[in-house]
């Protein structure tokens, strides 16, 4: 049986979003990120997230819009059963995720981290 590495969640944990990629840049859709300092009921700031990879790759890129094709390729890209730790509301904020291939889209399923109230 293999050993699997132990997951540290820094923070209260929200509630877990699925959400698929496109073809076209999209921002993580957690409905309480709203703009910083963002907050969850007026009590917690989101203070980061984990994000796994479930099907298909994509790429995720930060203050920018992700691309897809023509070469110019932007954004990190990861494969099916990649999971992402962020640890800032701010970058969770400015990340943004797409489709690795067109029409080949993907799953991601992401927690997000409150802090303590």
């Amino acid at each position: 049986m293999a050993i699997q590495p132990v997951e540290i969640m820094k923070g209260v944990a929200g509630a877990t979003v699925r959400q698929a990629s496109t073809d076209s840049s999209a921002a993580i859709t957690i409905t309480e990120l709203g703009t910083a300092p963002s907050t969850f009921g007026g009590q917690r700031a989101v203070v980061g997230a984990k994000i796994t990879v479930e099907t298909q790759s994509i790429r995720i890129a930060f203050g920018t819009a992700a691309v897809q094709t023509g070469g110019s390729e932007v954004g990190h890209l990861f494969i099916a059963g990649s999971v992402i730790e962020i640890q800032d509301g701010a970058t969770l904020r400015a990340c943004r995720i797409i489709s690795a291939a067109n029409g080949v889209h993907g799953v991601i399923q992401t927690t997000p981290y409150y802090g303590s109230r």
